[in-house]
This record gives C-alpha cells, structure tokens and sequence, in this order.
C-alpha cells in the first residue's frame, strides 16, 4: 500500500510539472534547415543543403576568428531573401580563399516565414515569449538593447538556443556557438553583426504593436512613423540638406585618415549613430553601414544628382528625455550609369525644432 502511495505522489508531481521541464536541451547540431545543419562545411554542404540567395556580404570577425555571412531580406548584390526573412551564418574558423569550407558553428534567422516550412525547429518567428519559454524553459540571460527608438531584447536558453525580442513578440532566434551577451564587445562581433542584420536589413518600422517585417532593409526607423508621400517629379531640395549630403558622400569617397574621416561625419549625422563620448559609430554602424557606404560610395554620380524626394509625416524619433518631434525624409541618390543598379535613399531627419538643423537618420541602403 506504502508503494503505491509512493507511486500515485510521485505520479501527480510530474504530471504537474511544466512541459518544459521534462525537455532537455536538444544539441544544436539536431536542428535542421531544409538539408543543412551546424556543424556542417559552410560551402560544400550547408549552403548547398539549403535554398539561400547569394549572400549580401561574408566578412571577417573577431580578428579573424570567425567569418559571418549575411542572407538579407532586404535585397543586396540581387533579390532580398524570400518571405522576407535575413539568415545570418557564423562559420570557426573564418573563411578565407584558402579556407573556403570552414564548419557553420551559428545561425540566425530573423523575421519572415522562411524558416516555417524549412526547419524542424519547434518554435516560429512572431511567437510570444510566453511560448519560447514553455519548450525551453525560463531565460538563463537576458539583455536589452536601446538606443533611441531602437530596442532588442535577446534571452539566451540552456542548449545554446537564443529568442530575439521586439517588446512582446519574438522576432528571431539564434542556436549554436555564441560569446557572452555583450552589445558593445570590440573583441567579439557577433552581437554587433546581429543587431545590424535586424535593424539594417530586416526590422520593419517599430509601431505601437511591433508586427513582423513588411518593408525589409528600413535601419533605424522613427517609432511612428507614418505613410511617405509621393515622389517629387522634380524634387526641390533645401539648401542645407544639399551640402549635408554632398558633404557625407565627398568625405566617403575622399583618401583620408580614417579618424580624420570619422571626425567630419560627426557633424553630418545624428547622434543616435554616435556614441556618447563621440570616439566611434553606435554599436553596429561602423561594422556594416559605414562600410558598406564606404565600399558603395564610388558608384554614385559626383556631384551628388537627386533623383527623387520622399517626404515623410510627423513623427517621434527616441524616447524619454532624448525624444525629438520631426519628420524624416527619404532623399535617392542616382548611381552612375556604368555602376547599373537604382537609386537608393539617404534618410534625413529634420527637427520640428528649427534652431537644430537636419541631420542623416540612416544611410545603411547606400
């Protein structure tokens, strides 16, 4: 009688545990995505073992220690991934002409519905937190990154699995070989590299209830930020935004020191692309959007020639004591013929303030 006593209370206790106590972490070599699996070479299987775009860029890390490859929604270098969805893959160690097969050792998928049909992971980009927690039990880490109106929340689980976060919603998720959770680390760059992959290429404009991405590849959006209007058939541009923008794009294509470079770009953006202390780019900036216009900036017609002016409405751009009213406005630069491809926007911020002059909000679609 003692033992079935014993057998029934023990019994009722695992029945009433959570579902995802009884989970162990699976390792993340048992994910799959299509074909491909961590663990696997990043050349010879795992981008042949699943249907990627050709990657917007494959850039070295960590001193080269590591190489990360991103897939982005928005498009670069040709189409945007489908379902509008960025995969980011980190390979250890890099990727080098020599090298060119080193092992996927991360991946991160951001947005969209891609991973959904792909994937025998359990839970879906746009799931609530509440969810990520009942298959992976609660975070063991947690950190948040804000800079004006931007803000991402990563919660890391047992079994090496990540949940990125946009207020209540999870927007991404990352598994395999990750350093600390550490935003502003200059010797480890993976967090960096995420955090450009949602914000540059992916994140939709954050509204009041942060929806899964619709306009791919929109970095650092004002948080309400309304419909633009219409081109102008024959933009008319405001003196000062001309040499804003003439000024941002000769101290691009200029040979100087880089820290005499950096110097002259302070006055031309807005603060929330600077650090504090004005020594460097905002996390993230330096890494892929300044490099990326720096690479870029050749293509474009000098003088800069406007090809087109979207205006946007009233809007909010941070948040406490740092929020500023305005609008941003969405100004096309035209590429020289010989380069092919579009136009393609830098966005000025203009204060509703009118003693502070217009400033670049975002310049990552260059």
């Amino acid at each position: 009688m003692k033992h079935r006593t014993l057998f029934l209370l023990l019994t009722a206790v695992m029945i009433s545990l959570p579902a995802s106590a009884a989970l162990s972490p699976q390792s993340s070599s048992e994910w799959t995505f299509e074909r491909a699996r961590i663990g696997q070479g990043f050349s010879e299987e795992f981008v042949r073992n699943i249907e990627l775009v050709p990657p917007c860029d494959i850039d070295p890390i960590n001193d080269g220690a590591r190489s990360v490859a991103f897939f982005t929604a928005k498009p670069c270098r040709g189409q945007g991934m489908t379902e509008k969805t960025t995969i980011v893959i980190f390979t250890s160690p890099a990727i080098t002409r020599e090298n060119t097969n080193p092992p996927v050792t991360a991946v991160a998928w951001l947005g969209g519905t891609f991973m959904r049909s792909r994937s025998n992971f359990p839970i879906q980009v746009g799931a609530s937190e509440a969810e990520v927690n009942q298959r992976f039990g609660l975070p063991v880490e947690s950190q948040t990154f804000e800079e004006g109106s931007r803000s991402l929340t990563v919660n890391r689980y047992e079994g090496d699995v990540y949940a990125l976060q946009v207020r209540s919603k999870v927007v991404g998720f990352v598994i395999g070989d990750m350093p600390e959770l550490d935003f502003e680390s200059e010797s480890e760059e993976e967090w960096g590299a995420l955090l450009a992959a949602w914000f540059q290429f992916t994140a939709p404009v954050q509204s009041e209830t942060p929806d899964l991405p619709e306009n791919p590849g929109q970095p650092g959006n004002p948080t309400q930020p309304g419909n633009p209007t219409q081109p102008e058939p024959s933009p008319i541009v405001d003196p000062y935004v001309q040499y804003l923008l003439e000024s941002f794009m000769n101290s691009l294509v200029q040979s100087m020191d880089e820290k005499v470079r950096f110097q002259a770009l302070i006055p031309l953006l807005h603060p929330s692309l600077i650090r504090k202390d004005q020594t460097d780019f905002a996390p993230g900036i330096r890494e892929y959007a300044y490099r990326r216009a720096l690479r870029n900036a050749p293509f474009y017609i000098e003088p800069i020639s406007i090809e087109k002016v979207q205006r946007g409405t009233p809007t909010t751009i941070g948040s406490g004591a740092s929020a500023e009213e305005g609008r941003v406005d969405k100004v096309f630069l035209r590429r020289k013929l010989e380069s092919g491809g579009g136009s393609a926007p830098i966005h000025v911020f203009h204060p509703k303030n009118l003693e502070k002059a217009p400033s670049i909000f975002n310049f990552g679609s260059l």
